[in-house]
């Protein structure tokens, strides 16, 4: 798609994801909400390079999702903390564990609790024009979604690619790093995005996200093999769709898009003003717009609400 061809509409969901959208980057984001602070705290935490850290812990700072400041204790020492943008990815953050906890069980787990009404976490998505739960099949999704010029306008980082196990390199309860195994680079979680729009065929994929062949093709198998995909043929038309583990991403794709909508501005220019791309809510004909709450006590969970009870076996996962 040439230039002036670009569509003036922008995605959010694009955004987030081009800006934290692989695996080290949230799960460096993850350790502050657990009180690192510190580069060796970070580095003791997450088992990845030195250079890697360092550089991904520039990429936060540049975003304004960290705050970089000298440690008044030790001379020549940072610390590393969430400015109230970086705070705002914990609904998100609980979102990404939630999947992980329903698809990807573990023999033990850690239990995040909500201090205000003593429950174990569970979020709800509702629509803040009805405030009714929105559900998959009450979405109106744009037809044919052009993903491909904000996609490739990314804040992207040195080294920024799929990862593999990531069991080596987090060493805390196993939720999230499963589902970030599964959608946490930021082609997996794009492909996603656009199969909760409708079924697509492979063409259509590569038009829409401006991807390579290759990669489309290796990120297929990659969610297919991670039960998200299925792939379907008729009438000679090969076409994948979203399995229901793949549509159980929901709540993840709308709390990214609205961090987005609330923390991102496109600057104006004289000829145009960017728009973010709509969803809209059946139930009440609104644009879509939502915030996470608990389910227990609607009430929307902060960082400091939450309390975590210690690993402990679960007799329904799997070994």
């Amino acid at each position: 798609m040439r230039d002036d061809m670009e569509p003036k509409d922008r995605d959010p969901l694009v955004t987030t994801v081009n800006m934290i959208g692989d695996s080290y980057t949230f799960l460096i984001i993850r350790e502050a909400f657990f009180g690192a602070a510190r580069f060796e705290a970070f580095a003791a935490g997450l088992h990845i390079s030195r250079a890697r850290l360092s550089e991904r812990l520039k990429h936060l700072v540049r975003l304004g999702i960290f705050e970089k400041r000298a440690c008044a204790q030790a001379s020549g020492r940072y610390l590393y903390g969430l400015t109230i943008k970086g705070l705002s990815l914990f609904q998100i953050a609980l979102a990404l564990h939630e999947w992980g906890e329903k698809w990807r069980p573990q023999h033990t787990h850690n239990t995040l609790c909500h201090q205000m009404c003593g429950t174990p976490i569970a979020q709800k998505t509702i629509c803040l024009s009805c405030h009714e739960e929105v559900r998959y099949e009450d979405i109106i999704w744009p037809s044919s979604p052009i993903l491909m010029p904000c996609a490739r306008d990314t804040n992207t980082v040195r080294g920024w690619r799929q990862t593999g196990p990531l069991s080596h390199v987090y060493k805390r309860d196993g939720a999230t790093a499963k589902t970030l195994e599964a959608i946490g680079d930021r082609w997996s979680m794009l492909i996603m995005y656009l199969s909760l729009h409708g079924p697509f065929r492979f063409k259509e994929a590569r038009h829409s996200l401006g991807v390579s062949d290759n990669i489309l093709s290796k990120r297929l198998k990659h969610l297919i093999h991670q039960n998200l995909l299925i792939q379907e043929t008729a009438l000679g038309i090969q076409t994948y769709a979203p399995t229901h583990a793949g549509m159980a991403l929901l709540p993840a794709v709308l709390a990214q898009r609205m961090w987005a909508r609330q923390w991102e501005r496109w600057p104006d220019t004289p000829d145009t003003k960017h728009q973010w791309t709509e969803l809209h809510h059946t139930s009440c004909g609104e644009a879509l717009e939502t915030k996470c709450v608990c389910t227990a006590c609607e009430h929307v969970i902060f960082p400091g609400d939450v309390t975590l009870r210690e690993a402990r076996e679960r007799p329904d996962a799997k070994p």
